[in-house]
């Protein structure tokens, strides 16, 4: 496993803080047909989705920090943004590298994350091509990024390469302000090969290759900012497949998203729970549906406020299954 070379003393007494505490560990259950096991799948998948689009748009912010990384020729004099719990290290923007290393809490001050993000941008001529490039590709190296949930102090690690595509040019920033013409939109595509594991508090950490591969469309809406999230690989003959890889118990798995989930963002903040959309996850032993924005009973909800989502499936008597889980 690769260790970070660089933590600040904040990040290390933060790190020291949360290794000591016990951690509480999920046990599988094998079957085919029990639902904690599919609840799990159907998490994991979830869960890895929203923290890694959480991710993405910490790296928008960060490569916004300059206008030599961002491209911003809009704004007067030096630019500024943050990153709620982590530090914007810009000490080898030379190379054209910006890494975010994290040590605090998210704004909800519901999970807390560790370990850091290397993003790189392209030189042309010892020049940084900046972030607002039309086609421009980040070189993303995440390492050991660790997320806490700080109710039960389960937690959530990948580690690898990404990379992310401004496949239209443009800042979302700009897309974000009131003023911009409704219905202007930014495009960008991300695919990613990582080591994931969950609660890894045990003598000999056990990882699962994981791979990622999506498209997301960021639409103006009046003051809103709307996200649609869709697949963007072909996996067993499966159109738009956005994850694939080793589920916990060992099972290879690829999940399609059938229906684009969407998303409502305010300001750059993005609200992580979908507000609809629909994910297929195949290749395990009881296929899972999963229908996101639901209120607790299931139904689908149109208030902007969801509850959860709901997963069902078909046992080995075929039978029909479901289950509603909450954001």
């Amino acid at each position: 496993m690769r260790r970070a070379l660089f933590y600040t003393s904040v990040v290390l007494l933060f790190l020291g803080i949360f290794s000591c505490k016990k951690r509480h560990e999920y046990t599988l259950v094998t079957s085919t047909d029990s639902t904690a096991t599919q609840k799990i799948f159907a998490s994991d998948e979830s869960e890895v989705t929203a923290e890694f689009n959480r991710a993405l748009n910490e790296i928008i912010a960060a490569v916004s920090i300059s206008k030599r990384t961002s491209g911003d020729t809009f704004s007067k004099g030096s630019l500024s943004t943050t990153v709620a719990g982590a530090l914007i290290d810009t000490s080898k923007l030379n190379q054209g590298t910006v890494i975010i290393n994290y040590f605090g809490k998210t704004l909800d001050n519901k999970k807390a994350r560790t370990g850091r993000i290397l993003i790189t941008l392209p030189k042309v001529s010892n020049v940084i091509v900046p972030w607002k490039t039309k086609g421009l590709k980040l070189t993303i190296d995440f390492d050991q990024y660790e997320v806490i949930i700080l109710s039960n102090n389960n937690s959530l690690w990948l580690d690898g390469p990404c990379y992310f595509t401004n496949v239209t040019g443009g800042l979302l920033k700009y897309i974000a302000n009131p003023n911009v013409v409704p219905g202007d939109s930014l495009n960008d595509k991300v695919e990613a090969d990582f080591d994931y594991t969950y609660n890894d508090n045990v003598s000999v950490v056990q990882t699962w290759p994981w791979h990622i591969k999506f498209k997301r469309s960021l639409y103006q809406n009046d003051t809103v900012v709307e996200a649609k999230l869709t697949g963007d690989t072909i996996l067993n003959n499966t159109a738009n497949v956005s994850t694939w890889g080793t589920n916990r118990s060992g099972q290879g798995f690829y999940t399609c998203i059938t229906a684009p989930l969407w998303y409502n963002t305010y300001g750059q903040n993005f609200f992580y729970k979908p507000l609809q959309g629909r994910k297929v996850v195949l290749g395990i032993a009881s296929p899972i549906t999963a229908t996101y924005g639901v209120d607790a009973s299931g139904s689908q909800v149109s208030n902007g406020n969801p509850f959860g989502y709901i997963i069902s499936w078909t046992n080995s008597s075929q039978q029909a299954q479901s289950l509603v889980i909450p954001y």
